[in-house]
């Protein structure tokens, strides 16, 4: 947890033109593997979709994959994924803990894609989808078109193909 008077650098003020985006990454094409997005954020809740981050393309059709967290326009963190060209949501799974620092956890392991929000398991459901993502972006405040930006702060982003263990969430949330 961050401990109260802890330094956090943090970014805020997202905007569709005040974002972070990394350059296309072949490194981070999941295929059917496990992966895992985590970091933090803290936010005054809008009642809009606002997104926390997204990693995947802007195309149309066959073609559109993406993964995204979102607090929804029901002040719900929801995931949205897509491959191939189609979408599934978890619907809203967890609330969200506004005007305090939150550490959020998005792991899929084993064809089972789970939320953790301070180190607690929130939901999870089978999401097997393939992910090739061989042309996409990982977009921290705003979603793969450019809308939904995020109304707080995000800190401490990242992805990876290991997919860590509820122990190792607990302990990220603990030590972090």
């Amino acid at each position: 947890a961050v401990a109260t008077g802890a330094d956090l650098v943090a970014y805020s003020g997202f905007s569709t033109s005040n974002y972070l985006k990394t350059p296309i990454a072949p490194g981070l094409a999941w295929g059917t593997g496990d992966f895992c997005y985590t970091g933090w954020y803290n936010t005054t809740l809008t009642s809009s979709n606002q997104r926390l981050f997204s990693h995947g393309n802007a195309s149309s059709g066959a073609s559109l994959e993406y993964i995204s967290l979102l607090i929804n326009s029901s002040n719900l963190l929801q995931v949205d994924v897509c491959a191939a060209g189609v979408s599934t949501s978890t619907g809203g799974v967890v609330t969200p803990l506004a005007n305090s620092w939150n550490h959020i956890c998005v792991v899929r392991r084993s064809g089972i894609l789970s939320i953790y929000q301070n180190g607690q398991f929130g939901a999870s459901y089978a999401w097997a989808g393939n992910f090739n993502l061989g042309n996409s972006f990982f977009a921290i405040g705003i979603d793969q078109t450019i809308v939904q930006a995020f109304s707080g702060s995000l800190a401490l982003w990242r992805a990876s193909a290991i997919a860590p263990s509820p122990q190792d969430i607990s302990k990220m949330y603990n030590d972090e």
